[in-house]
Parts: structure tokens; C-alpha cells; sequence
């Protein structure tokens, strides 16, 4: 419990830019920086859990763009995901990759707050914040670093504790903790640069005290038990204080703020997401709190939908229809209630309907993919995945229902293309492997296509590599333990036997000697 608590105050203070200051020109290139951040952020997705949904995912993006665009200079390029954790946190490693937590959005009361806490996270790495520390980690290599990092999330989000505490135990761990401290510059920094982005999108600059009042809020409930390095960090007046003089120095006119796409994207976190029964305490008291208010009966139609009790979700989406006329987000769950109850072909007109409207609307068109599957419709399917994978080269789900609907075609080729890129996106190189092997053996790939199946081994082979280079150094690093450990019982040993206060000269009497 110790370590686990450790982990998750190591990764707090990730997350606030808790790296220690350095020389500015620290040796960490660009290039070196991005490539741990990737290693690490690969190593984060392949163990922890990301919220999937298309619709909480492409708001999160899509706010997280619009700051990166009020960046001067920016030489990353920004991914942006949901951990599925109800922790209040958020953190961005080197490179770009930043994490909202599921439980940050679901504990904040409006877009600007959220737009704060990015912009914060944006600022850090904008600033370079890491990468300007990581010589305090020689003689670590990037290799090292890149696993270090993912070892504390990931232990701190619960994903792989385990992969966590063996990054924070033994000789590693008084290094971790000798360069893991706050630095009050960066820190600053990154306030700085988060008030600027959000304010110039039009965003209350108070909203950012607010956000991070509430974090906050989790250092007290520590207690006695937070370590040096997270007491020595600015508490939340002063951080507050700093934040209310940057709100009266600088001035921003006032914009109105509409915060309901905001609201709907907490509401289906909540119904997604959280336990069925927190689900349903939340928006049966929502209901009786804010009467006429949509959005508690849209999370109750959702949670229900997710149960399977189609007739009660039914009944809540009447109630909607009269409450959100011509709503898509109705359409929508209508048409995925259609889906579930294998109504297909309902679903695919209400869906069909709502393209017309919305042809870039992410949840519509993979709803519709399935639809169409389901109708053996499949050259529409591959339609509908590749404009999905148009508008999102990362989609796992689309890619792997592309593979689907070309196998359903009989272009076996490009059915294992997409299946293996589908399967090395989510980590399973053994099944990935299988399926690029069998589409470069195949004479039906165009040149492009065939690139990409290259490519996928390439990346294999190198996840290969790395894991090897990751066991060699492991084992070093226990060899060395085990080396150390040798060398203090022998330094005990012999100081036992040279004490003047041992007649026996450290040997030692049988315990019935004493009897005698």
C-alpha cells in the first residue's frame, strides 16, 4: 500500500511538472526527447485502459488542438487521450502525449476548467520541462528513461502496479526521488503558458484556480504522509493567490461560455464509464435536482442502453424527444438501441439520416459500419472505415472493422493488413505478426499498401529489440543488486568478527552453550 502510494504521489508530481531545474542546455535533442516519449507512451497504452468512446475522445482532441494552435512555436506533434481511471489527475509525457484522466473531466464543472488543466499540461511540455532534467538521469539511457516513466503512471493509475513499484524500489529509488522534486520556476512556467492559451481562446482565466483548487484538495487528504518533495511544493493559497493576480493583471474581455457539449461529454463518462450503480445515484439526483433538464434522462437512457434493458432506455428516449427535438445525439442512441436489439436495418436509415447532417460525426459512422456489416452490406462498411480512419489514422476499432468488412468482400490481403495493423496498434504482436506476414506474401497489395505491411514487421521488429535490450538491463540491474547485497554481508561479516567486544573473534556459540 506504501508503494502504491508512492507511485501515485510520483505521478502527481509528473503531472504538475515535478522535474527538478537544469542547465538550459541540457544534451536532450528533439529527436532523443520524442523518441522516449514514444516508448513510454506505448508502454502507457499497452497497459492501461483509455475510454474508447468516439465522442469523449474526438472533444478532449479537438479542445486540445484549438490550444496547441495558439502555441507560437511548437516542434511536437500533440496526442491527446482519456485514462479510464477515476483518478482526479492528468499528466503529458515528453514529446506531446498527454492524459486526461476520466476522473479529472468527471469532477469538473465546466469546458474552461478542463481547458486549464491542458493547457497546463500543454505548457510542460511546450517548455520542455523534462526533457531539459534528463541529464540528472545519466547513466540512464533513453531506453531506461522511456520505461522509468511508464513504470510510475502506470503504477500510479493502477494499470500495472506492479510494473511501477519496480521502478521505485531499490537502488533506483534514491536516484528517482534525488531528481523528482518540485521546481517553483517551472511550475510557474507552466501557469503562465496555460493562462495564456486558454484566455486567448476566450476562456475566464479564474476557471484555471478553480481546477486546480480541486486537485489540490487531494494533498491535504494525504496528510502527514506526503513526502518532503511534494511539501515543499507551493500549497494551494499561494498557487491561488498567483493565479487571482495573473486574472487582475491581465485583461481579457469577457466571452460568453457555452458549456454544454462539455456537460454531455461528463454526462456519458458518468454512464460509460463509472460503476452502473454510481451511474444511476448520480442521475436519479440530477433528475430531482434540475427538472426539465435533458441531460440526467439522456445519462439514463445511456447507462440503460449500456445494461442491455432496452425498454427502459426506450421509455427515457421519448422522454428526450420531446425534450431535444431533432437532437443527433437522440438519433444516435436510438439508432444504437436498434443495433443492440439486432434491428439493423432501422438503424442503418436513422443512422444514414443523420450522415447527411453530421458526415464527419465519429459515433454515427462507426454505428453505421456495423449496421452495414450486419446487412452483409460490406462494400458500404468499407466505405464508411475508411472515411473514419480519414479522419482518424489512429482508430484501432475502425481499422480492425475494415479488416472485417474486406474479409466479408474476399480481398483476404487487405483483410490481413488491416487486421495486423488493427492488432499492432493494440499491442498483441503475436497476432499482429501473423496477419502482416500473410498480406506481404500477397501479390493483390498495391505498392502503398504493401509499405504498410513493411512497415507494421518493421515496428515489430523493433518492439522485439527493445524488449530484449528492456530484459538485459533488468537483469543487470538485479545482478547489481545482488552484488551490492553480497558486498554489505560480507562489510557486516567482518565487522562482526574484527569487534574487540567478541571474544570469540565473531564466531558464533551454539545457542545451548548459554545453558552451561
Amino acid at each position: 500500500m506504501l508503494r502504491r502510494a508512492c507511485c501515485l504521489i510520483l505521478a502527481l508530481a509528473l503531472a504538475l511538472g515535478a522535474w527538478p531545474a537544469t542547465p538550459a542546455g541540457a544534451g536532450v535533442t528533439l529527436e532523443e526527447e520524442r523518441k522516449i516519449g514514444r516508448e513510454a507512451y506505448d508502454e502507457v497504452m499497452a497497459q492501461m485502459p483509455m475510454v474508447e468512446d468516439p465522442d469523449c475522445v474526438e472533444y478532449v482532441r479537438n479542445l486540445g488542438r484549438r490550444l496547441v494552435g495558439q502555441l507560437k512555436d511548437n516542434p511536437f506533434s500533440y496526442t491527446f487521450n482519456i485514462a479510464d481511471s477515476p483518478e482526479m489527475n492528468a499528466f503529458a509525457l515528453p514529446g506531446g502525449y498527454v492524459f486526461m484522466f476520466r476522473g479529472m473531466m468527471t469532477n469538473l464543472d465546466s469546458e474552461a476548467e478542463l481547458a486549464g488543466i491542458l493547457g497546463h499540461e500543454i505548457s510542460h511540455v511546450s517548455y520542455r520541462h523534462l526533457a531539459n532534467r534528463m541529464d540528472k538521469t545519466a547513466p540512464l539511457n533513453m531506453a531506461m528513461m522511456a520505461g522509468m516513466l511508464a513504470g510510475i503512471l502506470l503504477g500510479a493509475a493502477g494499470g500495472a502496479p506492479q510494473l511501477g513499484q519496480a521502478l521505485a524500489v531499490g537502488s533506483m529509488a534514491g536516484g528517482v526521488q534525488q531528481y523528482l522534486a518540485f521546481s517553483r520556476e517551472d511550475e510557474e512556467q507552466a501557469d503562465y503558458g496555460g493562462f495564456k492559451l486558454m484566455t486567448s481562446l476566450g476562456y475566464p482565466g479564474q476557471a484555471m484556480a478553480v481546477s486546480f483548487n480541486r486537485i489540490w484538495q487531494q494533498e491535504r487528504m494525504l496528510g502527514a504522509d506526503v513526502p518532503t518533495y511534494l511539501r515543499s511544493h507551493p500549497k494551494s493559497p499561494q498557487r491561488m493567490e498567483r493565479m487571482n493576480d495573473l486574472v487582475r493583471t491581465v485583461k481579457t474581455p469577457p466571452r460568453p461560455q457555452d458549456d454544454s457539449e462539455f456537460l454531455r461529454i461528463k454526462t456519458r463518462l458518468i454512464a460509460l464509464y463509472e460503476s452502473e450503480q454510481t451511474a444511476l445515484t448520480t442521475f436519479a439526483r440530477l433528475v430531482k435536482e434540475r427538472p426539465g433538464d435533458p441531460l440526467p434522462i439522456y445519462g439514463l437512457a445511456l447507462l440503460e442502453t449500456r445494461r442491455s434493458r432496452f425498454d427502459q432506455a426506450q421509455e427515457y428516449l421519448e422522454v428526450l424527444k420531446k425534450r431535444w427535438p431533432g437532437s443527433i445525439h437522440v438519433k444516435r442512441l436510438q439508432a444504437k438501441v436498434h443495433l443492440r436489439r439486432g434491428e439493423f436495418a432501422p438503424a442503418r436509415d436513422l443512422l444514414e439520416s443523420v450522415i447527411v447532417s453530421h458526415p464527419e460525426d465519429r459515433e454515427a459512422l462507426h454505428s453505421l459500419g456495423q449496421a452495414y456489416l450486419n446487412l452483409d452490406q460490406a462494400a458500404q462498411a468499407c466505405r464508411i472505415y475508411e472515411r473514419l480512419l480519414s479522419l482518424d489514422p489512429l482508430d484501432d476499432q475502425a481499422r480492425y472493422d475494415l479488416g472485417v468488412a474486406y474479409g466479408k468482400r474476399g480481398q483476404e490481403a487487405r483483410a490481413s493488413l488491416h487486421l495486423g495493423l488493427a492488432f499492432l496498434q493494440r499491442r498483441n504482436d503475436r497476432a499482429a505478426r501473423f496477419h502482416l506476414n500473410r498480406a506481404v506474401t500477397s501479390p493483390e497489395l498495391r505498392d502503398d499498401e504493401l509499405r504498410q505491411a513493411e512497415d507494421g514487421l518493421a515496428r515489430l521488429s523493433e518492439n522485439d529489440k527493445r524488449r530484449a535490450q528492456r530484459r538485459l538491463e533488468e537483469d543487470q540491474r538485479r545482478r547489481e543488486e545482488d552484488r551490492r547485497r553480497e558486498e554489505d554481508r560480507r562489510r557486516e561479516e567482518t565487522g562482526r568478527r574484527n569487534d574487540p567486544r567478541d571474544a570469540s573473534g565473531g564466531a558464533r556459540r551454539p545457542p545451548w552453550e548459554w545453558l552451561r
